[in-house]
């Protein structure tokens, strides 16, 4: 690798600060790949031309937030999850971020169920925040997005069906494909026209599920995971999790939950899923009509006999609708119940519940990178999987007494 040496910056830093911002860029630019042995300290030094104490400060802090993770006799490794950014680049991680692209590519991004041309953010609030961050960072290093003309959904309800011919024709370099929800076949025929036509493209999803082209996703096991660990933290044992939806992604969810409890050490019947009497009942709801799935998923939940002091929502519209039954039934949130849910979209807010935030923006950043080093010719298919974080609220705050509620 050719060496690089490290200079104070103009704004104050350290030099154990631009040594970690370094270090965290070449991850995210693929030098240092998921999963691999980070090169040696003594390499490491050589090369940038520091002391090996400021190495290490930069490796602690690194360790600190899961960007790298140790292994006994073996060494450093990078981790195989990305952690969710705490803070916009600073101008130093910008500049090393612009040196893995080169000005006038043009970016098509398409999602598999919202046209982006006209998509309105408060019905859309997913894709308009991974979008918007995508374009800002094509924008940044002096590229263009492109959107697909104004279209309507085919038969089969899919929006992105012909986006690949479609940005074939106005001469795109690269696509990024949101495949953000339920919609892997209508994402999988976008990708096999791209390749056919030879344009790179980068998927953005919430699985695990292999892509045969660079892909950024976001864990929904382990959101579960973690929201479990968030009320095991508070001292709940029996969770009840409000299961409406019939989805994919609330599978993960759930499955997550369950690898906490297996953790903890915890039997799986320490966790109650209530689902609908008909499986089906609420799956087509649109992702904002949850809530009546969820008061009737909390009123069947309340009626069950079964104990739990905690609630977990399939995401924060049935945990809205959770809330208001426990109001109707004259329960406190928070006191009476703990509840937490999924996205952290603006109604978790509004009713101050705990949720899961995934990183959107991140994902969006992350996609736009690779999709610009793809257009440069890269080949390389690049999987990120990029962390999430429980943002803590009222609704979890407080212990309630374990039994029957």
């Amino acid at each position: 690798m050719k060496s690089s040496t490290i200079t104070m910056g103009s704004r104050g830093h350290s030099l154990g600060a631009h040594v970690e911002t370094v270090i965290r860029e070449r991850i995210r630019a693929g030098v240092y790949s998921p999963g691999t042995l980070l090169p040696g300290r003594r390499a490491l030094c050589s090369e940038l031309e520091i002391a090996p104490t400021t190495l290490e400060k930069a490796i602690k802090n690194l360790l600190a937030d899961g960007t790298l993770r140790t292994e006994t006799r073996r060494g450093t490794f990078v981790a195989d999850t990305l952690p969710p950014s705490e803070a916009a680049d600073d101008d130093e991680a910008t500049s090393v971020r612009r040196m893995h692209t080169v000005s006038g590519y043009r970016i098509g991004i398409v999602d598999t169920v919202t046209n982006l041309s006209i998509m309105d953010p408060r019905h859309n609030w997913f894709e308009y925040m991974i979008v918007h961050a995508a374009e800002d960072r094509v924008s940044a290093s002096g590229n263009r997005t492109v959107y697909l003309s104004a279209r309507k959904p085919n038969s089969l309800g899919e929006i992105c069906d012909g986006a690949a011919e479609e940005f074939h024709g106005i001469g795109v370099d690269a696509i990024i494909i949101v495949a953000y929800h339920d919609k892997k076949e209508a994402a999988e025929r976008v990708l096999a026209s791209a390749k056919a036509l030879r344009i790179p493209a980068v998927v953005i999803s919430t699985s695990s599920r292999e892509w045969p082209v660079a892909h950024v996703w976001t864990d929904g096991r382990l959101a579960g995971k973690q929201a479990a660990e968030h009320l095991f933290d508070a001292g709940h044992r029996d969770i009840a999790f409000l299961a409406p939806f019939n989805k994919e992604w609330e599978a993960l969810r759930i499955q997550g939950v369950l690898d906490a409890m297996r953790q903890a050490g915890l039997a799986s019947d320490h966790l109650y899923i209530v689902r609908p009497d008909t499986m089906n009942e609420h799956s087509h709801l649109p992702y904002e009509q949850g809530s009546e799935a969820g008061r009737s998923l909390l009123r069947k939940a309340m009626e069950s006999g079964k104990p739990f002091t905690a609630i977990i929502g399939a995401n924060d519209w049935a945990t809205v609708g959770a809330i208001e039954a426990m109001r109707d039934l004259g329960l406190t949130p928070g006191k009476d119940m703990a509840l937490i849910s999924f996205d952290d979209s603006l109604v978790a807010r509004q009713h101050d519940i705990s949720s899961v935030r995934f990183p959107l923006e991140q994902l969006g950043t992350e996609a736009a990178d690779l999709a610009l080093r793809a257009a440069s010719g890269e080949t390389a298919q690049h999987r990120l999987r990029i962390g999430c974080r429980v943002i803590a609220r009222a609704s979890s705050s407080r212990m309630v007494a374990v039994g029957t509620m």
